[in-house]
């Protein structure tokens, strides 16, 4: 019997995702969300190059939205997109963005 090695793959990362912490599940299921809105062509989601102060701009929004953010410290100047000293929930939720934009620009390619 043939398998076919990507829906290995997604079966893989669907599992994987499970395993996710429950407070990263929580902020991940809002990650999904905010990508759920941008699947449309010409998106962000989409562009050959996204651009890294508009995925900034998106953790940001979703880490306004935490109920919870004070257990990590805040970027001092939440205006500034390229601000370095960065808190590392925020980091971690522009990565799980990123992991989500490739997970659903190969489903797009490869499922179209």
């Amino acid at each position: 019997m043939f398998t076919n090695p990507l829906n290995d793959a997604y079966n893989d990362i669907l599992y994987f995702r499970t395993l996710y912490p429950e407070s990263i599940s929580h902020i991940f299921a809002m990650v999904s969300d905010y990508s759920d809105k941008l699947e449309y062509d010409k998106s962000i989601m989409y562009d050959e190059y996204p651009d890294k102060a508009r995925i900034r701009l998106m953790a940001l929004d979703i880490y306004n939205s935490l109920s919870c953010p004070e257990l990590y410290s805040h970027p001092a100047d939440n205006t500034t997109v390229s601000n370095s000293a960065c808190c590392p929930l925020l980091e971690l939720i522009e990565v799980l963005i990123l992991n989500e934009f490739i997970y659903r620009r190969i489903r797009r390619r490869n499922f179209q």
